[in-house]
């Protein structure tokens, strides 16, 4: 045997044996390489969904200036006799906006993006500035659909401004012209289906014209007072 081996048996089962615990030192060292290469790659993943995470926020971020710059230009153009209620914080977003409470309604706030006071109504304002194009149903389904990309169906606006609506009943009441409108902010942004809309949905160039040509039992100058200082002290 030990000729063949080329050492005594007894040296050849040290060898063997060394060899056995440096292929368990390898195999172990590999498998630590292999785990470290595995909690970068998943660590390179998360800094990567962080970031595209980080983009999307900063570009709905920047739309909702560009929304919010389109619309308060559209609304300074209603004149002096216009109230506009003061924007006293922001959204997640960091977009400004008015947000208000009533707990003895419901102990839940609202944002508003614009609330305007005039003779002729109460108007509620829900800004969106969506890209591409929108199209609603009969059955006031919203989808969208953006340059290079898939038709997507996409939140009906219509129940925030639902809620929206109700909470401010429950400060000012329900008997005074009230209306909602969901505002495209967004000059490029082309709606098909409007009027499958419950709530009027009115581009951001005819917002001004459309809220001093709506009708309605109209509000006298005190009430016009009573529902501004209501609303502010609904502040939150």
């Amino acid at each position: 045997v030990s000729d063949i081996l080329g050492c005594s048996y007894d040296e050849y089962l040290s060898l063997a044996s060394a060899y056995e615990g440096y292929s368990e030192v390898c195999d172990s060292r590999i498998k630590q390489a292999e785990d470290a290469a595995a909690a970068l790659r998943a660590e390179e993943e998360r800094i990567e969904q962080e970031d595209r995470k980080s983009k999307k926020l900063q570009a709905i971020n920047d739309a909702g200036q560009r929304g919010e710059a389109e619309v308060r230009y559209a609304l300074d153009w209603l004149g002096e006799d216009t109230i506009q209620i003061e924007h006293n914080t922001v959204n997640e977003y960091g977009n400004p906006c008015t947000k208000l409470i009533n707990t003895n309604y419901k102990d839940e706030a609202q944002e508003f993006d614009h609330i305007v006071i005039r003779s002729n109504g109460i108007f509620l304002i829900e800004t969106k500035y969506y890209a591409g194009s929108i199209n609603i149903d009969e059955n006031e389904n919203w989808t969208q659909k953006k340059k290079y990309e898939e038709e997507k169906a996409i939140r009906n606006p219509s129940q925030q401004v639902y809620r929206h609506e109700k909470l401010i009943k429950s400060i000012i009441g329900d008997d005074l012209p009230l209306l909602s409108l969901i505002c495209i902010a967004n000059p490029g942004c082309k709606v098909n289906g409007q009027e499958n809309s419950k709530v009027p949905v009115v581009r951001v160039d005819l917002l001004s014209q459309y809220i001093e040509e709506y009708e309605s039992s109209g509000l006298k100058p005190e009430d016009i007072r009573f529902v501004a200082q209501m609303i502010r002290e609904h502040f939150h």
